[in-house]
């Protein structure tokens, strides 16, 4: 079914592609790749390249929560949207939890679990959300700071004066026997936030949709690529001390800029996307806001497929064919986000119904008594104003 209107269904398709990618980045670990001595061969550099493409999974959700955050306020409905996080991650660990005890016969006493979920362990790949939970928190704060800049210059200074501070900064050497840094480089961790204002700044003045802008889109990637692939290649190919295991000497983190200039050209080329037909747009939503529960537990399936995977093939062959099980585990992971998120919304809608239920007295008593038949009675409430009543609200 197809509608006149068309809705934005590009934010949806990253926080999707993003979600591969963690897929795709995590089994470069679960094959052992990263003790695979790389030949001088330039065969490997695709593997590198697609190493790479998949690392930009992280600065591609940090970018979405920048795009979709923009215009929050500091308030109670603000603080409470932190609870479907709270409640995908919960579900999330007692899954992880589960199975490394049935899997792993992992023992696990209460004080241990209850740590775990404030270390972000018992989900091993939770670390996203305890950064999640600091930028939350600061979002509406950043949002007083991004609104309070007057002009399209004081918020493309802004943008450039964080990307120097952390991602410029653990790039940019200079040198080569003696190197040094280009830009300090004291915040270099907090390059969270730099993504965050990227996404923030194209919600602002986004480009427009013209040929020569996914072009230069598409540029950023290739270029960012192709840097980060031969820098990557070089450094790994003359890595002796430790056996040609692959290695980057400035770039291997999601701070990077080569990192960053392939992420924002994926962000560039498809945020603008728009969708008329219904069912792929709810079909998209419904993958978009299942992305957290997939990318928390795609540990389980991660353990389960790479296993005999791993005994199957040995390097080289290994990486040859990968490919389908990165779908499969993608395929699984995302319909265990989906089948958290319904379980998510059915909580909801529970919730709203016992609330409707519990109003429904407290109405009642509301409502006026009825008149009695009496002949005095009706004489005196044919000349009465009825009392007017209104329907109490069942917002939940």
């Amino acid at each position: 079914m197809a509608s006149n209107s068309k809705r934005l269904a590009g934010i949806d398709i990253i926080k999707i592609l993003a979600a591969l990618f963690v897929i795709g980045i995590h089994s470069f670990y679960n094959t052992g790749y990263y003790s695979y001595s790389i030949p001088n061969d330039p065969i490997e550099i695709p593997a590198i390249t697609m190493r790479w493409l998949s690392y930009t999974c992280v600065p591609l959700f940090m970018m979405c929560t920048g795009y979709l955050t923009k215009n929050k306020t500091l308030s109670k409905k603000y603080y409470l949207g932190l609870l479907p996080v709270l409640f995908v991650y919960l579900i999330a660990s007692c899954i992880c939890i589960i199975f490394q005890s049935v899997h792993d016969h992992v023992t696990y006493t209460f004080p241990e679990i209850v740590k775990g979920m404030f270390m972000f362990t018992n989900a091993p790949y939770a670390w996203y959300v305890e950064y999640y939970l600091c930028i939350f928190l600061l979002i509406p704060f950043i949002n007083m700071a991004w609104n309070g800049l007057r002009s399209r210059m004081h918020h493309l200074a802004f943008v450039l004066t964080v990307l120097c501070l952390t991602i410029c900064s653990q790039t940019f050497y200079a040198g080569d026997l003696y190197e040094f840094k280009v830009f300090p480089g004291y915040f270099l961790r907090v390059y969270p936030f730099a993504y965050h204002l990227i996404g923030c700044y194209f919600r602002e003045y986004p480009p427009k949709k013209k040929l020569i802008s996914k072009l230069l889109a598409v540029g950023m990637i290739a270029g960012g690529l192709l840097w980060l692939s031969l820098s990557s290649f070089r450094d790994s190919t003359q890595n002796i001390a430790n056996n040609y295991i692959f290695y980057s000497k400035h770039f291997n983190d999601y701070g990077s800029f080569p990192v960053c200039l392939t992420a924002t050209g994926i962000f560039l080329l498809l945020f603008d996307i728009r969708i008329s037909n219904r069912f792929v747009c709810g079909m998209l939503k419904t993958f978009g806001s299942a992305t957290l529960g997939c990318y928390l537990i795609s540990y389980v399936f991660d353990q389960l497929f790479y296993d005999p995977y791993n005994i199957k093939y040995a390097f080289p062959d290994r990486l040859h064919y990968l490919t389908p099980v990165i779908f499969k585990i993608f395929a699984c992971s995302m319909l265990g986000g989906i089948l958290i998120q319904f379980l998510y919304q059915g909580l909801v809608l529970g919730i709203r119904s016992i609330n409707a239920i519990s109003d429904e007295p407290e109405a009642a008593a509301k409502t006026p008594l009825p008149v009695p038949t009496s002949a005095s009675a009706e004489s005196q409430t044919q000349t009465a104003e009825p009392e007017k009543t209104s329907e109490p609200s069942h917002d939940g």
